[in-house]
């Protein structure tokens, strides 16, 4: 075995139909992992089973399967995991897709080359699961060379998380900030990405090494309105897009209160101008309150676009016009 401490997380949930083909791609790694940890959440499927069985027939005694006593969702999952996990660098895995053959040796090579790196994504190529099967070949395109991470820097769009989590190679050490950031409702690798992005420390691979199944049961898959439905039910489309816009806007006032707690961060103004503005947004869109909205222009120019400055005029009007009609 190798000297680098690898470990690989995977929560799992009515998996069945794509795991082990995942499976398959992590045992076949031309760099092994020194542990491979399953949690599954409850699946009401053949899930469990289908991994119990993989690792007996393939004698893998480095990977451990368990199940929680009781559906807790797939993001404290994770978290759980995170924190069982044994080495020093640690691979997060969803349970639908293909890592490419040489996506652990590939990225412990690149991680190693800068002692600053505490998160490393990769690219991946987005397949969907008619073509997901046809994979045969799973070696990565770029050529053999060792490949330089780049520094992922701190902007004003930091909360858009760039990568999914399948694409994450982190340090264990990346969860003594992670800690104090994360809270039950938020994705796993939302909370990585920002910890890293605010401590200096993400960093991307320029290569794709995961195929990322894109499936309508994926955590990232939301509903899409076709013209049609926009035109004949105008009130559902803006009322589930205001819910989600407001919910969204939320999410990340809370967990800004959080970074803004820790004053020592270098990035502390930018987060506090951020903190301010979202909170005001928020608070215009509930009140619909197109003065604020107005107050709230004036003030931070810089940080509307187009399509938010637009996009709020639409919720703040629609409001009233819909308030009118129920």
């Amino acid at each position: 075995m190798h000297d680098r401490k690898i470990s690989i997380v995977m929560a799992t949930y009515n998996g069945e139909k794509f795991v082990r083909q995942q499976l398959e791609s992590i045992r076949t790694q031309s760099l092994k992992a020194n542990e491979v940890l399953i949690c599954d959440d409850c699946s009401t499927d053949d899930t469990f089973q289908i991994i119990k069985q993989y690792i007996s027939d393939n004698k893998l005694i480095n990977w451990h399967l368990k199940t929680n006593a009781k559906n807790i969702g797939w993001k404290q999952s994770f978290w759980n995991l995170l924190h069982e996990a044994q080495n020093e660098f640690i691979f997060l895995s969803d349970q639908d897709d293909v890592w490419c053959a040489d996506k652990i040796k590939k990225m412990t090579d690149s991680i190693s080359l800068n002692s600053n790196v505490q998160l490393l994504a990769s690219n991946f190529k987005s397949v969907a699961t008619k073509d997901m099967v046809l994979l045969t070949d799973t070696k990565s395109d770029a050529a053999t060379k060792l490949e330089l991470p780049k520094q992922l820097s701190f902007d004003k769009d930091f909360l858009k998380v760039q990568r999914p989590g399948c694409s994450f190679l982190i340090k264990k050490n990346l969860l003594l900030d992670a800690d104090k950031l994360w809270t039950n409702n938020q994705p796993h690798d939302f909370t990585l990405w920002n910890a890293a992005i605010l401590n200096a420390s993400a960093f991307l691979l320029d290569e794709s090494l995961v195929y990322w199944r894109v499936h309508v049961d994926s955590a990232d898959f939301s509903r899409k309105f076709s013209a049609w439905e926009m035109i004949a039910h105008p009130l559902e489309f803006y009322s589930f897009h205001f819910d989600k816009k407001i919910k969204y806007i939320k999410f990340n006032v809370d967990f800004l209160s959080h970074c803004v707690s820790e004053q020592h961060n270098r990035n502390f103004n930018s987060l506090n101008k951020q903190y301010t503005f979202l909170t005001l947004r928020y608070e215009y869109l509930k009140q619909q309150s197109f003065l604020l909205f107005l107050k709230t222009v004036m003030s931070y120019k810089s940080d509307y676009d187009m399509k938010v400055f637009i996009s709020d005029i639409y919720f703040i009007i629609g409001a009233k016009i819909f308030n009118i009609f129920k």
